[in-house]
């Protein structure tokens, strides 16, 4: 949740609230184009998120020994990177939201609905056999369907998480484009 929280937040502020404080509207003044800002602030997303799925591992790593849960090192950077991919996904979502807005509210309620939504469809497919086919569109059975701090990495659910992401990424910014013309 802690994560969900931050990177919203952040995907948030890289477009719809630059727009909203006026950040924005200096860029072309720099010689700087709309899709050079989006690709640098999705940038700074994924960088700010690498970090903190860094932290993460290496507190665990640390902790490891002393809880005596004896995870493999490379299991954990699995799960780890299925927990940074699945942030990047709600992210992704609020930077698109905010650059074709221009608000940030709206970019943080939709990084945020897709995070309630992705939950409240894995719970379904959780508790009922007949609705077991929804977790095709879940990015939570995408990145823990293959349980990866037993399993290891799971290719296709990451490969999946990023293609969601980088697509919203390729929209926000010819979102932000597109609005930069429209005027």
């Amino acid at each position: 949740m802690l994560l969900t929280i931050a990177v919203v937040s952040w995907g948030a502020a890289c477009t719809g609230g630059a727009e909203e404080s006026g950040r924005l509207e200096l860029t072309p003044a720099h010689a700087v184009s709309r899709i050079q800002y989006a690709a640098e602030a999705a940038a700074a997303l994924l960088c700010r998120l690498v970090a903190l799925g860094a932290v993460a591992w290496l507190l665990i790593r640390v902790l490891d020994g002393p809880a005596q849960l004896d995870l493999d090192p490379l299991d954990l950077l699995a799960g780890t990177a299925a927990w940074v991919s699945l942030g990047l996904v709600c992210g992704s979502a609020a930077f698109a939201v905010g650059a074709g807005s221009g608000r940030r509210l709206w970019a943080i309620a939709a990084g945020a609905g897709v995070a309630v939504a992705g939950y409240v469809i894995e719970a379904l497919a959780n508790n009922s056999d007949d609705l077991g086919w929804v977790r095709a569109v879940s990015p939570y059975a995408w990145a823990y369907q293959h349980t990866p701090l037993a399993d290891g990495f799971d290719g296709g659910g990451l490969a999946l998480l990023w293609a969601a992401s980088l697509a919203l990424l390729g929209i926000g910014a010819v979102a932000l484009a597109r609005r930069d013309i429209l005027g």
